[in-house]
């Protein structure tokens, strides 16, 4: 199998050029950065404003939570009663800050150039956290299935929502998944492959950059290959989580760094890497094409 993999890489390696690998900077160099001096404030008072609403705490609003929420949701306090609007969370659409208008400049992989904007909804009912959609070019944001706790779920999200900006397979589609859509088959759709790949490939490259060179990186880098040998031979989420899950490997999936200080989302992380990474196996063109991204950013080493 070792020797397979190789050749394997060999062979991608010499038929994929690293044009077709989408990188953050080659889209919005300062979206990391943007996303937290801007977006971040904003996600804070919303959370915090609209949970006292809920709890009929609306006399204890602070000035920024109440600006906050009458900027962007208008109609989500019921004047007379001061509650929270029951309808509200019914409504269509996003609401889209006048700070946030054409936020990220995002070349497109067909030299294109689209101006995203970002936007705010509230629906507690649906699994969506976030969506795409071309026609007005906007990332829409689930203010109801975000964390305050992980902000860093924030900005990965950001991330994931600008690779589906800059991808012209994205062309006057709302890209936005059903809750009855099952994950395999989600994970497999072509913008949400390049998507997906393109968050894990960049994270772990990130992290192992971080690495100092006591940290054994070799091993570490030799641990997350044999890893990804597992996901080829199919091996399930469940068994490759209860193998690895206690193992330094998994720090390379953190959104937050290798010294991640949440580790419940650190799991989550690298659970879904193996959930969504599990279902290209069953496709192996697909999988061959995670692998040659892969390789670009990490050695392989056995």
């Amino acid at each position: 199998m070792k020797d397979f993999i190789k050749s394997k890489l060999e062979e991608i390696l010499q038929s994929v050029g690293e044009s077709n690998i989408v990188t953050l900077d080659k889209i919005s160099p300062k979206a990391d950065e943007l996303t937290r001096e801007y977006v971040f404030p904003v996600v804070r008072n919303l959370f915090k404003g609209i949970n006292k609403i809920k709890a009929g705490k609306f006399d204890e609003l602070s000035k920024e939570e109440k600006s906050t929420i009458k900027n962007i949701f208008p109609s989500i306090i019921n004047r007379k009663t001061k509650e929270f609007n029951k309808d509200f969370e019914l409504a269509h659409g996003y609401h889209r800050p006048t700070q946030f208008f054409k936020l990220y400049n995002v070349k497109t992989l067909d030299g294109k150039t689209r101006k995203v904007s970002v936007g705010f909804f509230y629906d507690p009912k649906t699994s969506d956290i976030a969506y795409y959609e071309s026609i007005n070019n906007g990332i829409a944001i689930n203010v109801a299935k975000l964390s305050i706790n992980n902000l860093n779920q924030l900005e990965s999200t950001i991330r994931h929502e600008l690779i589906h900006s800059a991808d012209p397979k994205v062309n006057k589609l709302r890209l936005k998944k059903k809750i009855d859509q099952k994950e395999k088959e989600y994970g497999k759709l072509p913008y949400e492959f390049d998507s997906f790949s393109h968050e894990f490939v960049t994270t772990i490259d990130k992290n192992i950059s971080q690495l100092q060179d006591g940290e054994d990186k070799d091993n570490l880098i030799k641990s997350l290959w044999l890893l990804i040998k597992h996901l080829k031979n199919g091996f399930s989420a469940n068994v490759l989580y209860k193998e690895f899950y206690s193992d330094a490997v998994i720090r390379l999936f953190s959104e937050n760094g290798v010294s991640s200080k949440n580790y419940r989302a650190l799991r989550e992380n690298f659970y879904q890497f193996l959930n969504i990474s599990n279902s290209w196996a069953t496709k192996p063109t697909l999988f061959d094409r995670f692998m040659n991204r892969l390789v670009r950013y990490v050695p392989y080493k056995v």
